[in-house]
């Protein structure tokens, strides 16, 4: 069965297929235009997620400003030890503690929360917030500099690529194409792998154009024409040229940050095993084999996993009685002599801190960040789209080969970490899914016409019950480990029929059916609407109220811990 992306239909599908051509889009823009309109797009989206990301980081800067101080005291102590400290310094350090602690005792009272000066309230968030953040920028850098240093060998070897066979003529035209789109758009020619894959797909990897690499299966170069092999490519080169490569290696370093923070939290609060062995391997990539593509291509698909994991083998685990005792000396330990739970509850109060500070960031990244970068993403998609159409001058090569890729492409096996890198993702998969869907019902609407109306509606939603059913495991496959399913919660593709809609505003040539609706299915959508949206809007508003006071509890917790961390350091001081 094959999928025409414009109506979700059936349709023959044919390589040669000639598509009803039309005079012109009514919204006809040049590629130039669109590319215009992309780059202003991105402009936006970039500052609406910086913004986000740092909110996402306040809630760490919360707890790690008080670690921050104390690491300072320690280190001004053992330097005292050797030569005399100025008094100024002790006495900055006890001014900064005590202006943290007098604003959030203002701030938990309602009634002197209205008298707080501003003057105040812009000291204490540079004093709580700005260490904090300074570490997790100089954290980025250094992971940044890393994962940069460690090239795109990692991915490569992850899905077997290899080099072009010079004796081989299609192989070989692929080498050609690619260096005349990287002739045109005037960057250096990247490197070309080839992947043995049945998936057509192909994907432009690296950390910016000069370790660029094209990887492209040889299923795209046995069932693609040069146009539509040359628009594929330079869809690739044009996302190249643009930046977008150092543009996801600096989204993704981000919260691979997180992700470390997380991973030490874990082990060094919550006794967890695994995240000691994950502190472990990662250290030994960073001391020892750095140069080790492969590991740093582990490494950062662990810590993004990492970010949105909860692990259950930790504090919580060694105190219950559940499990054998034999799995773990600190829990047989704590078998043989009870008293010793009892060190063990201070470190509780810090579990819970780091399980507030994952819901926090838990609710910002799935509800704020993790859209707000997707649809980042896929307006870059949508500007390699139209440096495609500028590259070749033909925007039907990029639209057929589209259309084909969504009909037989996904995310080739071990690519999952580099699903975004890829011409098409996920979004393929959930695309052949909801045709299905239409298929079926289209299939049921004919078997029960005439029925009443209650056993129409029970068949309706028994068909969509046993199609989506069917497709679910394959849909989990698909987007199990993806960057847009780990950071996400939107894929970072844009639907095909929205990217073939913009190339049809830029010229392809494509059939456009309007479908006719009937007065009677018009009433029946206009009906459904007018009863469904006040509930719809009433469950959207539940949720709302839902992660405002999950939000809002974590927050204050993570304040109050904040406030008393500090407290405790004034006291040393």
């Amino acid at each position: 069965m094959d999928i025409d992306p414009l109506n979700q239909k059936t349709s023959p599908h044919s390589r040669d297929h000639v598509c009803s051509p039309i005079l012109g889009p009514v919204d006809r823009v040049s590629f130039f235009q669109e590319q215009h309109r992309r780059r202003r797009q991105t402009w936006r989206l970039s500052a609406l997620s910086i913004f986000a990301i740092l909110l996402m980081g306040l809630p760490l800067a919360v707890v790690l400003t008080p670690l921050v101080y104390l690491l300072i005291l320690v280190f001004v102590k053992m330097v005292n030890l050797l030569i005399p400290v100025p008094h100024i310094i002790y006495q900055d350090l006890k001014n900064s503690a005590y202006l943290v602690t007098s604003t959030i005792e203002l701030l938990f009272d309602p009634a002197t929360r209205p008298l707080i000066p501003l003057v105040s309230l812009i000291k204490f968030a540079t004093v709580m917030l700005l260490p904090g953040i300074i570490v997790m920028t100089l954290l980025w850098l250094g992971l940044r500099s890393l994962f940069m240093h460690a090239g795109v060998g990692g991915i490569l070897l992850t899905l077997r690529a290899r080099e072009p066979r010079s004796n081989n003529r299609e192989e070989h035209q692929l080498v050609n194409v690619v260096e005349e789109m990287a002739i045109a758009a005037g960057i250096p020619a990247p490197r070309v792998m080839v992947i043995d894959s049945d998936t057509p797909n192909a994907a432009a990897i690296g950390s910016s154009p000069d370790d660029a690499a094209v990887i492209v299966s040889r299923k795209i170069l046995d069932e693609f024409n040069r146009d539509e092999t040359q628009g594929i490519i330079a869809h690739l080169i044009g996302s190249i040229g643009n930046g977008d490569l150092k543009m996801a290696l600096s989204i993704i370093v981000i919260f691979q940050a997180f992700g470390v923070v997380f991973t030490i939290f874990d082990a060094v609060l919550n006794f967890s095993r695994t995240a000691w062995a994950d502190l472990t391997k990662m250290l030994k990539w960073i001391f020892a084999g750095r140069n080790d593509p492969r590991a740093a291509d582990g490494i950062a698909a662990m810590l993004t996993h990492n970010l949105g994991e909860t692990r259950d083998d930790g504090l919580l685990a060694l105190l219950k009685d559940d499990q054998p005792s034999s799995s773990n000396w600190i829990k047989r330990a704590l078998k043989r002599m009870p008293l010793l739970q009892a060190v063990l509850l201070p470190f509780m109060l810090f579990n819970v801190v780091a399980m507030m500070l994952q819901l926090e960031i838990f609710l910002i990244r799935a509800f704020l960040v993790g859209p707000l970068v997707m649809l980042l993403w896929r307006s870059r998609r949508y500007l390699a789209d139209a440096m495609s159409v500028q590259l070749t001058r033909n925007p039907d090569g990029l639209s057929h080969s589209l259309i084909t890729l969504v009909e037989k492409g996904a995310v080739i096996p071990g690519g999952q970490w580099a699903e975004h890198l890829f011409i098409v993702g996920s979004e393929a998969e959930r695309t052949r899914a909801n045709a299905s869907i239409q298929s079926e019902l289209a299939n049921l609407r004919q078997k029960i016409k005439g029925s009443s109306g209650m056993k129409r509606v029970t068949n309706i939603l028994t068909t969509i019950t046993k199609v989506r059913e069917g497709n679910r495991n394959n849909l989990k496959a698909a987007e199990e480990g993806t960057w847009s399913g780990e950071i996400g919660g939107i894929s970072s593709h844009p639907p095909l029929k929205k990217r073939l809609k913009r190339l049809q505003a830029m010229g392809a040539a494509m059939a456009e059916e309007k479908p006719q609706l009937k007065v009677k299915q018009i009433l029946q959508n206009t009906f459904a609407i007018l009863v469904l949206s006040p509930l719809i809007l009433f469950i959207f508003w539940l949720i709302l109220c839902a992660i405002g006071l999950g939000f809002g509890l974590a927050a204050g917790f993570s304040v109050f811990f904040a406030g008393l961390s500090m407290r405790l350091i004034y006291a040393l001081l």
